[in-house]
């Protein structure tokens, strides 16, 4: 689990996340389980569906909307697999308010990670 990371889609600005609960609520749960660099989101639609209580197909609707817009990028997975997903960290940080920004560049986060 990556706290900032998670606090980063919490506080976002960007306008899908804005317009959408649903999209917030489902890149929120990938949030707590990716790595701190946005990566290793394995979770399964069904899985998600079953821990944000949002019908399975809502929750693959989010998911394409999260990609169409570019913040979630699917990786390659093996035939059978269930599919690695991953947050694209950097267009998310493009949409943090200033404050957290800065922030995130005081404790160390954003140098870390290229932000």
């Amino acid at each position: 689990m990556s706290y900032p990371l998670l606090r980063l889609v919490a506080l976002s600005a960007h306008p899908l996340l804005r317009r959408s609960a649903r999209c917030r609520a489902v890149l929120g749960y990938m949030a707590e389980r990716a790595d701190h660099d946005g990566r290793g989101v394995y979770p399964a639609v069904g899985s998600i569906a079953r821990d944000t209580l949002i019908d399975a197909r809502d929750v693959s609707r989010a998911i394409n909307s999260l990609k169409k817009a570019g913040l979630v990028v699917d990786v390659a997975a093996p035939l059978g697999q269930t599919v690695n997903r991953r947050i694209n960290v950097t267009d998310l940080a493009g949409w943090a308010p200033p404050s957290i920004e800065n922030r995130d560049r005081i404790d160390g986060w954003g140098q870390t990670h290229g932000l």
